[in-house]
């Protein structure tokens, strides 16, 4: 998704079950969330147009694995909801649903038109890929 850029924003995933909001743009940070204990936050900060490190897939994975315990929704954003999020989305694909990179690349984008703006991001879906079945020997 795109920065939610007002606390109307912000009352809408709330609305729709969002418990954790992680923020991929420190530049983009989402207004009044000391106000709303309903959501957690985290700023997993990755410059605009860059790919994530496998770190921060990692971090961002970790985020939505205890969520999936409890079931409880997790939204992701940067900017324009696209390059960095669209690359987390891609991973995560990858990680639960077991899709191949390219795969995953191809279903990002065919919900959000756009998505994975950069081959470098595009790389980094298949570096985590690489790392998840190297760490599954």
């Amino acid at each position: 998704m795109g920065w939610p850029r007002d606390i109307a924003h912000i009352r809408y995933l709330i609305e729709v079950g969002i418990k954790h909001l992680v923020t991929l743009s420190a530049e983009k940070r989402p207004p009044n969330l000391h106000a709303v204990p309903q959501i957690s936050w985290t700023l997993i900060h990755i410059p605009e147009f860059t790919a994530p490190s496998v770190r921060q897939i990692n971090q961002f994975i970790d985020i939505c694995e205890k969520a999936r315990e409890n079931n409880e929704p997790v939204g992701v954003h940067c900017w324009m909801g696209r390059g960095r999020t669209g690359v987390m989305l891609a991973c995560y694909l990858v990680k639960f649903y077991g899709y191949a990179p390219e795969r995953a690349i191809d279903h990002v984008r065919l919900c959000r038109s756009g998505s994975v703006e950069t081959y470098e991001q595009e790389r980094i879906v298949v570096t985590y890929n690489d790392y998840l079945c190297s760490v599954k020997k």
